[in-house]
């Protein structure tokens, strides 16, 4: 599986609920160039766990060079957490 280029699997809540878990069960993980899984919470509810089984290797890295400009087109609710690959719980 790959999320890459600023693509967000993302299992966010903005209320008062819990946000969801994400549960890969993948040979080879690849989180790059600013692909991030998010399970992130700004409201009263608990952010999810984010759980990664992998028989062969999990790759993070690199960072979206569009952030900046993804950000100032659709704002902060589309976008992710920042420009940075990796698996982010708030």
């Amino acid at each position: 599986m790959r999320v890459s280029d600023g693509a967000v699997l993302d299992a966010r809540t903005t209320n008062n609920r819990n946000g969801g878990n994400i549960t890969l069960n993948v040979k080879l993980g690849e989180i790059l160039n600013g692909g991030q899984l998010l399970s992130t919470s700004s409201g009263a509810g608990n952010a999810g766990k984010i759980t990664v089984n992998a028989t062969d290797r999990v790759t993070v890295d690199g960072s979206d060079s569009t952030f900046n400009n993804r950000v100032a087109k659709f704002g902060t609710a589309v976008a992710p957490v920042d420009a940075s690959s990796g698996f982010f719980v708030e």
